[in-house]
């Protein structure tokens, strides 16, 4: 999967059941994004937990008033 957003509080309840049925259904690797500031750490998290799970930070244009030298230093400092 290319894109996907489980760090979401959508997915709380059945995160890693979701996860799990997406191994099951032949999915490989899932990679989430963390398209704002305040998802880089759980899309971190989320990776680290879930070997099947890989990641991308960064800002979407939609967040675009989020940016800031302190969020560039951050993305600097997790990538």
């Amino acid at each position: 999967d290319t894109h996907a957003h489980l760090d979401d509080d959508a997915f709380a309840a059945d995160r890693d059941a979701a996860i799990a049925a997406a191994a099951g259904a032949g999915v490989a690797a899932i990679v989430n994004i963390g398209y704002r500031p305040r998802r880089w750490q759980t899309t971190l998290d989320l990776a680290r937990r879930h070997s099947s799970v890989r990641y991308a930070l960064g800002i979407h244009p939609g967040h675009a008033d989020e940016f800031d030298d302190a969020s560039l230093q951050l993305l600097a400092e997790l990538v």
